[in-house]
């Protein structure tokens, strides 16, 4: 029994230490704060301090949780794009797709990227939530992306993130001849409205 206490005492400390020099160690700010601050407020309500370390680290890494949550609705998002461009690709077999090798600046985008999308996307691919090999690339014959606009900015952005050349799937077909055949595409895809306004394509 008291082997299983010291265990238990020693295992909660070595958790606190753990975290808090996790949280130093990459600057964030606002988990050391809430979890000094719980740890200050909650000092007085607990005759066992034990206690007071434990109510501390959940206090802040739910805090941490909230505060992160939207980015798990991002990367779900990241998730369907991957799973519709694949599909996308499978039911496109008459448009003579071949895969190349392109680099970033011969690419052109075709839709404004904001910020956030970028942030999101590197997260993700920084987490190892997703393969960047996951994300397909279509670009038209004269180098129009079709699908992959927040991939590329991101990787402009973050070259570091791009271990080897991203190879894409050109389109032997220029960009206004594709886009005149985007309900065709949407059609052969199988894809419901929702699922279709995901793709880049469909934004153009």
């Amino acid at each position: 029994m008291y082997m299983q206490d010291f265990l238990v005492k020693h295992g909660i400390v070595t958790i606190g230490i753990i975290y808090f020099s996790f949280n130093l160690l990459h600057k964030k700010l606002l988990n050391l704060v809430t979890f000094l601050s719980a740890l200050v407020f909650s000092y007085p309500f607990f005759k066992n301090k034990l206690n007071v370390l434990v109510f501390s680290l959940v206090a802040s890494l739910c805090l941490g949780i909230v505060r992160n949550f939207h980015l798990l609705e991002n990367f779900e998002d990241h998730k369907k794009i991957v799973r519709l461009s694949n599909r996308l690709l499978d039911k496109m077999p008459s448009y003579k797709i071949k895969k190349v090798t392109m680099e970033l600046d011969d690419m052109v985008k075709s839709i404004d990227v904001s910020d956030k999308d970028i942030e999101s996307m590197k997260q993700e691919l920084e987490s190892g939530y997703s393969n960047i090999e996951e994300y397909p690339i279509f670009v038209s014959k004269d180098d129009v992306i079709i699908q992959g606009n927040i991939l590329r900015e991101v990787l402009l952005k973050y070259p570091e993130l791009d271990s080897d050349k991203k190879r894409v799937y050109k389109i032997n077909e220029k960009k206004d001849y594709v886009i005149s055949r985007i309900p065709m595409i949407k059609l052969m895809s199988g894809l419901s409205e929702d699922e279709f306004n995901l793709l880049d394509i469909s934004k153009m």
